[in-house]
């Protein structure tokens, strides 16, 4: 989803620096109108607003803690915003090492598709100071079509894991739904385009209609990440000792899929029913 927002930014007439671990992506940004980096450092340097988005707590404070990370070489009264999907806890202990050195710092998840982030129509959740929000919003704007603010602290690492929790139970729903219909005679086509055209039609099944129309599955937020997600979606429960059976099974559904080789298959995957038995 980076290089997309990056486009994004490029279009938008904004200045920017880029890295990545595999210097391919740098490549695509830098032929895009981007500025290439050697490191994480060397973009913090010269950046007064720097953007970050990794796949898990453990690239998270990498980037942040590591000696080419972010508080290496980023100034202080600089503009931090992550947009990764990493748990609160991890989040909340990299904001108290930012603050130390005077770094401002914007929780700001995405919610999307690819498919979105490419025509600029995510959602940011952002949560912190809403002033840092306020500093960034015409930033954001270049490459989301909302941006809302849930509050202070980690409030949008949390609203997040509740949406990609929706995201993996609805997907799993529909699945089901779809072959209730086609069971009964109706075409997955027409399903599909009922569904959307109905109460419960959302830009989640829009973006995915052709993928459940004709099972092509590609390879877009593999259920690799999926489970991850997930899993920090379950650990909000902490003593609250939810039962939550809806989204234990959908998880039990993605570590079967990836058990028989779909780790790498984006999340629309969920939508083949599981027969009788398995």
């Amino acid at each position: 989803m980076g290089l997309p927002i990056c486009r994004n930014l490029l279009k938008g007439g904004c200045e920017l620096m880029v890295y990545d671990r595999l210097p391919e992506r740098v490549d695509q940004a830098v032929t895009a109108g981007a500025t290439g980096a050697d490191s994480v450092r060397a973009v913090a340097q010269r950046s007064d607003l720097l953007f970050s988005m990794v796949y898990d707590d453990q690239a998270f404070e990498a980037i942040v803690t590591g000696p080419d990370g972010v508080l290496a070489g980023i100034r202080p009264g600089s503009l931090y915003v992550d947009m990764s999907t990493v748990s609160p806890r991890v989040s909340k202990e990299m904001a108290a090492l930012l603050a130390r050195q005077g770094v401002r710092y914007l929780r700001a998840p995405v919610s999307g598709s690819v498919g979105l982030a490419e025509a600029a129509e995510i959602t940011v959740l952002a949560s912190g100071e809403q002033s840092d929000l306020q500093a960034c919003l015409p930033v954001l704007q270049l490459f989301s079509r909302a941006q809302t603010y849930e509050g202070p602290g980690e409030a949008a690492r949390i609203v997040k894991l509740v949406v990609n929790a929706m995201v993996i139970g609805s997907t799993v729903l529909i699945g089901e739904a779809l072959a209730l219909g086609e069971s009964a005679g109706l075409s997955r086509d027409r399903l599909v385009d009922a569904i959307n055209a109905s109460i419960v039609g959302s830009r989640h099944y829009a973006a995915r209609a052709e993928a459940l129309k004709h099972r092509r599955y590609g390879n877009a937020g593999p259920l690799n990440l999926v489970a991850k997600d997930m899993d920090l979606a379950l650990a909000l429960d902490g003593e609250a000792y939810l039962e939550l059976p809806l989204l234990r099974y959908a998880r039990s559904r993605i570590g079967c899929a990836i058990e028989q080789g779909q780790g790498d298959v984006e999340v629309t995957f969920l939508a083949e029913p599981s027969k009788r038995g398995d």
